[in-house]
């Protein structure tokens, strides 16, 4: 079994939904937790949250999309707990809408964070993770990267390009013990919906809760360094017939 007193693990966007499920979840296993966000009321609060539960927390303002604020979030991190052991790469913002009204400033944002942020921190983490030959980066994409749906070009587009970026990266690293595991969630119960307005679907629909996902985490750490997977597609049962995804 794997022994998570070992771990520093850093979460981009974790102060909510995912990311702050697997803070907890892990942070319970006693890893030590590096998260970054960008709403400083948030980092504070969660920092908090998980302080009062007796985990080692470092909570640090980023932008993923951003060299230098990256940079920096490694650095205070090193600094603190010394070079991580796991990457979750979980930040991403919505982006949706009918693609003759997107702006080309909203196409580069979500691009920006969705795609360039997932490059960014994954350059960053490497190093140290070929260095010590072992490691695991965790990508946070979505069931969106399983099928096609109108009006959400802009936010499937980068789903799909993460989960290709995510597995010709898993090909690259494994010689270095390096482990790239892929999760895609389907609709889960986070305030990702905030800015859009609420939930696109009725309240009689259940969504996936977030812990789904960080057990999901914690499992494939116990995994063998023999043994290897790539992705796991994980939804509410009403998703397969509402948007036509076939297992």
């Amino acid at each position: 079994m794997h022994s998570f007193q070992d771990d520093v693990i850093m979460i981009s966007g974790g102060s909510k939904g995912i990311g702050f499920a697997a803070a907890a979840r892990l942070g319970a296993r006693g890893s030590k937790i590096s998260f970054c966000a960008r709403d400083e009321a948030d980092l504070q609060q969660v920092e908090k949250t998980l302080c009062d539960a007796g985990i080692d927390v470092l909570a640090v303002r980023a932008d993923v999309s951003a060299d230098a604020d990256v940079e920096r979030w490694f650095e205070e991190t090193e600094r603190r707990f010394g070079s991580l052991t796991i990457l979750v790469n979980n930040a991403g913002i919505s982006g949706v809408g009918p693609f003759t009204k997107l702006s080309e400033e909203q196409w580069d944002k979500t691009m920006s964070v969705n795609c360039r942020g997932v490059f960014l921190c994954t350059r960053r983490a490497l190093p140290a993770m070929m260095q010590a030959q072992k490691g695991r980066i965790f990508m946070i994409s979505s069931v969106s990267s399983k099928y096609y749906r109108k009006g959400h070009s802009l936010y499937f587009a980068t789903k799909w390009a993460l989960n290709g970026f995510a597995h010709c990266l898993a090909k690259e690293v494994r010689e270095y013990g390096i482990h790239v595991h892929i999760l895609c969630p389907g609709m889960t119960e986070t305030r990702f919906f905030d800015n859009m307005g609420g939930r696109p679907h009725s309240v009689d629909k259940i969504y996936a809760d977030p812990e789904i996902y960080a057990e999901q985490m914690e499992a494939l750490c116990h995994l063998p360094d023999h043994m290897d997977t790539l992705e796991f597609c994980t939804f509410p049962s009403w998703q397969l017939n509402n948007f036509g995804i076939r297992r």
